[in-house]
């Protein structure tokens, strides 16, 4: 919830205007507002249950219940699943409804790669190492991401 209230809380508060309401870039809605804060709810949360399958045995010894502690491991993997392909699903809708401009949308990548790096840690047995690996490609996509826009490249106008 620190990351939602980060980077939606303070730039709300933020647009408001001289006449004392919100005043959004040209073609950003409340709806993308909305689309948008799904869109990282669902996909910020699937990280934390990949985190929680890399701890699951010491969950299970200190008694933390985690999805995976609670659920099982192949539940936790079919929920962060779920929420993968969920917050793709909001993506693609908001894109489609036209209430997320390309240069949010844009965004779709970062689950599409996390879905790939999370197969491939499964596969072999989900480290540390594979959880710190997606955090900073994450970090990464959003830091190129934000350079994209800064530098006004093809795609980043709204």
């Amino acid at each position: 919830m620190g990351f939602m209230i980060t980077v939606f809380g303070y730039p709300l508060a933020a647009v408001y205007g001289p006449k004392g309401y919100h005043e959004f870039p040209c073609g950003i809605y409340w709806a993308t507002v909305g689309f948008s804060a799904v869109f990282f709810l669902l996909f910020i949360q699937s990280y934390e249950i990949i985190y929680d399958l890399r701890d699951l045995e010491g969950d299970h010894l200190a008694g933390v219940r985690t999805y995976p502690a609670v659920h099982g491991e192949q539940a936790a993997v079919h929920i962060t699943y779920a929420l993968i392909f969920s917050s793709i699903v909001v993506l693609v809708a908001g894109y489609m409804l036209n209430y997320i401009p390309w240069r949010i949308f844009i965004m779709v990548v970062a689950p599409v790669i996390q879905l790939i790096l999370l197969k491939r840690a499964l596969y072999r047995g989900i480290s540390a190492s594979d959880c710190i690996r997606m955090t900073w490609i994450g970090a990464m996509l959003l830091f190129i991401y934000h350079l994209w826009v800064a530098a006004g490249l093809p795609g980043a106008s709204l």
